[in-house]
């Protein structure tokens, strides 16, 4: 069972009913989401996953850590992996 039907099915457990358009648009939203590439921004005090953001995303991204309490925008830009080249470790 795929992680939204599990969603969907424990909404209808808890007693919520989710009509047919709505379920469509569930469905179109998930294979949607499906395409897209998504990259993994951290809390820059303790490191913990703070959000999963598409790649392409330019804007500013607001955060709440759970861990830290760390809140506050971040800028996807500054805040990304990046590959090291041509580097010794000499």
């Amino acid at each position: 069972m795929a992680d939204s039907e599990m969603n969907l099915a424990a909404g209808i457990q808890r007693g919520r009913s989710v009509s047919a358009d709505v379920r469509y648009k569930l469905e179109l939203s998930r294979r949607k989401a499906e395409k897209i590439r998504t990259r993994e921004m951290h809390c820059p005090v303790c490191g913990m996953r703070v959000q999963i953001i598409p790649v392409n995303q330019k804007e500013l991204v607001f955060v709440k850590c759970r861990k830290c309490k760390f809140t506050g925008p971040l800028d996807p830009a500054y805040f990304r992996r990046m590959k090291r080249r041509n580097h010794s470790y000499n």
